[in-house]
């Protein structure tokens, strides 16, 4: 989320919606849980969140954000980041085509 957000920013975005399948995640930053063991990252997001016009972090169950689930999963697996901007990363075409028919 936090890393999200910082490209967000970095492409200079005003209006954004950051989802995610962890509950506890978007719970810890909509509640400002300051109070947890990742205390230090929810207080960088929520400052970060004052820089748009529109930010709004909210829940979705797996189901609703698998092509997301399969992107963590790939930067778990090979441990690096990577962006693609404005083009689908070919394993993901056709969770993204099944998407589209639902």
């Amino acid at each position: 989320m936090e890393h999200g957000i910082l490209l967000a920013q970095e492409m200079q975005l005003t209006h954004v919606i950051f989802e995610s399948d962890a509950s506890n995640v978007i719970d810890a930053i909509n509640d400002s849980a300051l109070g947890s063991s990742v205390g230090h990252i929810i207080q960088d997001i929520i400052q970060a969140k004052a820089s748009f016009v529109f930010c709004s972090f909210r829940h979705l169950i797996r189901d609703f954000n698998y092509a997301a689930h399969e992107l963590a999963l790939l930067a778990r697996r090979t441990g690096s980041h990577q962006l693609w901007i404005g083009v689908t990363p070919p394993f993901l075409d056709p969770i993204v085509q099944a998407d589209m028919l639902n």
